[in-house]
């Protein structure tokens, strides 16, 4: 079985690294002067990308450097909403544009470099797509043309493969396209001096002040498989509120329907749709941690350097959208037969349910120890550090 896995991922990649080599010419020794990033997906993908993308500039900072995207899938939150101004020159929405009309634009650029960042599932078939899509618009020369994942023998894949974290994948990419000492995560979020404002006045009319003392969580994600049960988050958030934390509930518009279902005897500040991606993201850069499904704003959390106590459901590989292991602790669920099932529909989410809300609390109450008021803003208060 290992065998036949082995194969099939060698075979494919084979296959795409040989075409890649014969159908376009390249650069020799020349430095690209234009390059295009092809990335698509929600808040997770794009956050995932942002490390990738910032090794590129910093390799060709001279470059003319544009991304090929839409407008973010679920909850329309774009990647050009995410990054730091400076890094990308141009952003290329696709979404409402005539094929033909894109073609001719993409053409007329005449990229010297064309980058795929495809999605970690993204099917042999749809990557060979893009590689004669590269084709059609004339680029010189590509990288990134590579499988991540296949589904093949997926138990065994778990038990046995090293799956690449898709943050490691995306530079191993940027590597190939030439950013050679792409090693750091760094994350070029786009917060800007009115999220901030705005976040300050927000938490003074929150009278909260001491940022020791903020817990996040965010109980939603898009699919129904990656949620943990709302009343085992009641009970982590009932604990976390009896020894002294202020709990607030990151999200979106959609996320106040679960919020409705917690029944807590001392309320929770909810700030599902209330905020920006930035503002979200000032938020939780205040908090001491996030705790949470596998969902965006988990990945927005640590891309602030904010501690993720993440739960996950088993219907994925492990370790695929894992946050980073300095920055984590992650509960999942492998003791089901029905793991890695990749299914979008679940009756009732026996991996969730298995994981236990003493086991998370225990975990939570351990790593605020260990970190005990150490902060990355080292002031008392967010009102002492606005003020300096």
């Amino acid at each position: 079985m290992g065998f036949i896995v082995e194969v099939d991922y060698f075979l494919k990649n084979l296959v795409l690294r040989v075409l890649s080599w014969l159908l376009f010419p390249g650069l020799g020794k020349q430095k690209p002067g234009r390059i295009l990033i092809f990335r698509t997906g929600s808040m997770g993908d794009s956050i995932c990308s942002l490390p990738a993308i910032n090794a590129l500039r910093q390799a060709y900072p001279e470059a003319e450097l544009e991304v090929l995207t839409h407008s973010g899938g679920f909850r329309g939150i774009a990647l050009e909403d995410m990054i730091k101004p400076g890094i990308v020159d141009a952003f290329i929405n696709y979404e409402n544009l005539p094929r033909k009309e894109l073609i001719s634009r993409l053409k007329h650029k005449k990229y010297d470099l064309f980058i795929l960042f495809p999605q970690a599932h993204a099917p042999f078939k749809r990557i060979l797509r893009d590689l004669v899509f590269a084709r059609i618009i004339n680029v010189r020369k590509v990288a990134g043309f590579r499988i991540c994942v296949t589904r093949l023998f997926p138990a065994w894949q778990a038990r046995h493969k090293a799956i690449p974290n898709v943050r490691d994948f995306l530079l191993s990419i940027s590597r190939e396209a030439g950013a050679l000492h792409s090693s750091n995560m760094k994350f070029p979020l786009n917060i800007q001096k009115e999220d901030t404002t705005f976040v300050n006045e927000l938490f003074d009319t929150l009278s909260i002040w001491d940022n020791h003392k903020l817990i996040a969580f965010t109980i939603g994600a898009k699919r129904p498989q990656n949620r943990w049960p709302i009343d085992y988050f009641q009970q982590v958030t009932e604990y976390m509120q009896s020894v002294g934390y202020t709990c607030l509930i990151i999200g979106g518009e959609e996320d106040n329907v679960l919020v409705s279902g917690l029944s807590l005897t001392n309320p929770v500040i909810n700030l599902c749709g209330r905020l920006s991606v930035m503002q979200s993201a000032e938020v939780l850069r205040r908090c001491r941690m996030l705790i949470t499904n596998d969902t965006g704003p988990m990945h927005l959390a640590y891309a602030t350097r904010t501690y993720v106590t993440a739960v996950f459901s088993s219907r994925d590989y492990p370790g695929l959208w894992y946050p980073p292991e300095e920055l984590s602790a992650v509960f999942r669920n492998n003791a089901v037969e029905c793991a890695n099932c990749f299914s979008n529909v679940c009756k009732d989410n026996v991996c969730m349910r298995g994981i236990a809300p003493e086991a998370v609390i225990e975990r939570v109450m351990e790593e605020l120890g260990k970190r005990g008021k150490s902060s990355r803003l080292e002031a008392g208060s967010w009102k002492e550090e606005r003020d300096k």
